[in-house]
């Protein structure tokens, strides 16, 4: 990503983040996945935001990842 992609309203970033490939190496082993849902939290009141109790301790415009396995 550009240096500033997350410097963006949080709906307009989670509508550009779908379809692209995160892509980490764990142990040599290298992982892909393509974002195929986004969830974008508009202000700190919002009660399902995880902000909602105030920072995080995350540094400023992170991302924040879940990982679902499914079988």
């Amino acid at each position: 990503m550009k240096p500033g992609f997350f410097e963006r309203p949080a709906a307009t970033v989670a509508r550009a983040l779908l379809g692209h490939v995160l892509v980490r190496d764990i142990h040599g082993v290298r992982r892909a996945g393509r974002i195929v849902e986004t969830e974008a939290y508009l202000s700190h009141g919002d009660q399902a935001s995880h902000s909602r109790m105030g920072p995080s301790g995350r540094e400023p415009s992170t991302a924040h990842t879940l990982s679902a396995h499914c079988q």
